[in-house]
This record gives C-alpha cells, structure tokens and sequence, in this order.
C-alpha cells in the first residue's frame, strides 16, 4: 500500500520541463496582458483611417524617424526594455544560443549567423589585377585583413553551428599571395602579441574596441614603413601610451 502510494505521489511531482513550460506561459500572458489594450486602440485607430485626414503615426517618415505600430520605441509597446530583458532571461534559462540571426559564443560575444562558405575566384582575380595596375604605376598596395569575432586559434563556436569565417580568410588570403598580392593579416598579428579576440571587440556587435582600431592603425603604419611605402612616422602618432583615454 505504502509503495503504491510513493508510486502516486512520484507521478504527481512537477517535472523541470513542466515548470519551465509554467513559466514560459505565464511570461506569455504577461506581456499579451500588458500590450493588449495598446494593440486594440492602435488597430481600432487603423481601421477608422480615411485618407482626408493625415495621421502622421502610420506614416513612414523619409527624414528617418517613424511612429507608430511597428515602432517598437513608441507608445504601442510600453517599457520596452523590459520585455527585451524577459526575452534574454528566458532565452538564457532556456539554454538558447540562436536568436534573430546571431549565435552566442562560448565567451559571450555575439556574432551574425549563419556564415556559410563563400567562392572568392574573382574577387581575388580583381584584386590581383588592381594590385598589379598600382605596381605599373610604381604606387604601393597593401591588402588587409581585419579579425572577426570568431578567433582563428580557439573553438568557441557552440555545439550544433559551424562559422566559416576564418576558413574564408584563409582560402581569399591564399589566393591573394599566390597572385603577388602583398597581404597583412591582422589575425595572426593578434595572436603573436597574445591579444585575445574577447578584449578586442565589443561583446554584442562586430565593432572594434577603439583601442583595438588604434592597434591595427599602428600596425598597418609599421608595415608601411618596412615595405618604405611611407616614411618615418613620429612615434607619438603609434604609441597609444602617448594618448589621454577617457571612458565614457
């Protein structure tokens, strides 16, 4: 009897995907609860629309501002930030690593997804033949490849996603070289002064961390000046040191 009993009880006991199930549901509720009386007089507004009266908030605005049902910074979605935080929370809580065409790596970053692999057969032809047309000229060229998120020397792309953005890199900078084409891999740079991919760019976009832009100034400047493309150039121009950093 006792055992038929725990045998019950067993059954009856909430299970993890079940509260998550709970949870995400009421979530759900919440915010069509929250935004419901918005949307209604939004869309009562649409439906009593004729075109003798201009209603500016349905509108697209060529100037580059734009109120209205689709904006989501407007009055129709109230406190909008902390609906975009519910959205994180639960995308985290989740385990969810794919979200509006960006994957989350394994240090944080985000990155644009997906980068499949890509034919470069006459981008690197045409870059040959310019690189060949500035020589003929007696004019320098340098190509230079700027680092994405994804370093070249760790596997932080999660389980289930391939990024082919350093196999790219690879496959236009050895055509380049093969053409003659003289080449700066700023990767490789970062990886012989130990610089690492998660200090060098912002966590939630491609950009550049200012102090990392000024690094690869410097870099290019110094490759400049051994190929005698440009000379001397004052070292308080390079030298970061050299410089009042104010973080806002």
């Amino acid at each position: 009897m006792k055992s038929a009993e725990k045998a019950s009880n067993t059954k009856r006991r909430p299970t993890h995907s079940k509260v998550l199930a709970a949870v995400f549901i009421a979530a759900i509720f919440y915010i069509g609860s929250a935004t419901f009386p918005q949307a209604v007089s939004k869309a009562y507004a649409f439906i009593r629309y004729d075109k003798t009266h201009d209603v500016q908030e349905f509108r697209l605005d060529l100037s580059g501002s734009y109120t209205g049902m689709l904006d989501f910074g407007g009055a129709f979605l109230h406190d909008k930030g902390t609906f975009i935080d519910l959205n994180g929370l639960m995308a985290r809580v989740m385990g969810q690593r794919y979200m509006n065409d960006t994957v989350k790596l394994d240090n944080g970053h985000l990155i644009y997804y997906p980068n499949p692999v890509r034919e470069f057969d006459e981008s690197i032809a045409q870059m040959a033949k310019f690189s060949g047309k500035q020589r003929e000229k007696g004019k320098g060229f340098l190509f230079v490849l700027a680092p994405n998120q994804v370093p070249m020397n760790e596997d932080i792309v999660p389980a289930g996603y391939e990024d082919f953005s350093n196999w790219n890199a690879d496959i236009l900078l050895y055509g380049l070289r093969e053409n003659g084409v003289p080449v700066l891999d700023l990767r490789e740079q970062m990886i012989e002064e130990g610089i690492g991919w998660h200090e060098a760019f912002f966590m939630t976009d491609h950009h550049w961390k200012p102090e990392t832009g000024f690094w690869a100034y410097a870099k290019i400047v110094e490759w400049l000046e051994r190929a005698g493309l440009a000379g001397p150039v004052d070292p308080m121009y390079t030298d970061i040191g050299g410089h009042d950093i104010h973080i806002y």
